[in-house]
């Protein structure tokens, strides 16, 4: 089928992981989703979404065609725009997009027009610097299956924010036991591969929990920041890698993507709050991811930027490894995305103990992790030249480091 075909499908299968959970239609005023009822009576059942439990009641979406939670396993950045482009539609069109997008969508959850349950992994490739990085991204959203050609797709624009420009897609390399992400450097933000490998290793000095992350060169000597998954785990027993469950804070609160700034760090800890099996220890973590960020001058720590795991073994819920963990600052952005105590610049040390309060995390814990972060972060300023920014930016970033953390 062609890809520009996909808009004319008005009903996909939902699976969770391996198994038909049910399925959505499309309707004239947006959709309709039902589990399926053997999935219900199985011993697997669990629900796709905390938003939408199990239940022998269908649900509705009016208005759009997808419930947040759909939409929220969309891609963002460039390759939503190039599937977009593709298969001839709009962005509103977000049934067709997520069939377009393929069944490597974050967590263990995605659509596919087919009942039969297919473990389509990214193609393997382990010579990476004897390929195209820009290929793969092409191959990435050009399914064998489809026949639409990317050759009219421009890839270069202009982007306000740095997750809009966000060029990343699954790949298959070295290890066929993982699965990793492939992120790629836009034009509009020089070093960006470079600036989040360096804050990423950063923080895992920092004692926050990050996938691991590697820098390669593909026959081009073009960058990419190689991640491996934490959404997917190799089970030996079955030989086959396994999709863990994973919601953004987006699918947590119900919003769509396109509100993923406009939430208060509040609204997400209170989320983590309801849905985590250990709520201060959960948030005891994101308040040190809040941190980090603010030092580091990340201004792109939104609301899909934070998300949670669940083992559905043991229906643990916790709050899953840091991701896209960079600085902003060398690209203009200089303010949080996500506002404390109604402050989203000029953060002080009373406001993120008047914030922890609320979750009943003491002083004294709060005060180890301000001190090992800034022990840590200062002692890496020397080393912030590895990054390749300019002089000029990267004088800026460590005079802003500096103010931020004297504060604290």
């Amino acid at each position: 089928m062609k890809i520009s075909e996909i808009k004319k499908i008005d009903e996909a299968f939902v699976f969770c992981d391996d198994k038909i959970a049910g399925k959505i239609v499309r309707t004239n005023d947006g959709s309709i989703f039902e589990y399926d009822k053997n999935y219900l009576d199985s011993e697997f059942a669990s629900s796709i979404s905390y938003s939408m439990p199990t239940s022998k009641t269908s649900y509705t979406s009016i208005g759009n065609n997808l419930s947040p939670f759909f939409a929220n396993l969309l891609p963002e950045g460039l390759r939503l725009q190039v599937l977009t482009k593709i298969s001839k539609t709009s962005l509103d069109d977000m049934l067709t997009l997520l069939i377009a997008a393929g069944p490597n969508c974050v967590g263990d959850v995605f659509l596919n027009i087919s009942n039969k349950f297919e473990n389509i992994e990214p193609s393997a490739n382990e010579d990476y610097n004897k390929t195209s990085f820009w290929r793969l991204f092409e191959d990435s959203v050009n399914s064998k299956n489809y026949e639409d050609k990317l050759n009219d797709i421009s890839l270069a624009g202009v982007y306000p924010k740095i997750s809009a420009a966000t060029i990343s897609f699954p790949v298959n390399f070295i290890n066929k036991k993982s699965q990793y992400i492939l992120k790629l450097e836009p034009k509009e933000f020089p070093c960006l591969v470079a600036n989040e490998f360096f804050f990423m290793s950063l923080a895992e000095k920092c004692d926050i929990e990050v996938p691991k992350v590697k820098i390669i060169l593909d026959k081009n000597n073009e960058p990419g920041l190689l991640v491996e998954r934490f959404d997917r785990k190799y089970i030996k027993s079955e030989k086959r890698i396994k999709r863990i469950h994973q919601e953004d804070a987006c699918q947590l609160l119900n919003i769509y993507p396109s509100e993923k700034y406009r939430r208060s760090f509040r609204d997400i800890a209170d989320q983590i709050e309801k849905t985590s099996s250990s709520p201060i220890i959960e948030i005891t973590k994101l308040i040190r991811i809040y941190l980090y960020s603010y030092f580091i001058a990340n201004g792109d720590l939104h609301a899909k930027n934070i998300s949670v795991l669940e083992d559905r073994k043991i229906g643990r819920v916790f709050l899953s490894p840091a991701y896209d963990l960079l600085s902003t600052l060398p690209y203009g952005d200089t303010e949080m995305a996500l506002e404390i105590e109604g402050k989203k610049n000029n953060i002080r040390y009373k406001d993120i103990i008047n914030f922890a309060k609320r979750y009943k995390i003491v002083p004294k814990a709060l005060d180890q992790i301000i001190d090992v972060l800034k022990n840590q972060i200062l002692l890496s300023t020397d080393k912030l030249t590895e990054i390749g920014l300019s002089d000029k930016k990267t004088a800026f970033l460590i005079k802003t480091i500096k103010q931020r953390t004297e504060k604290f």
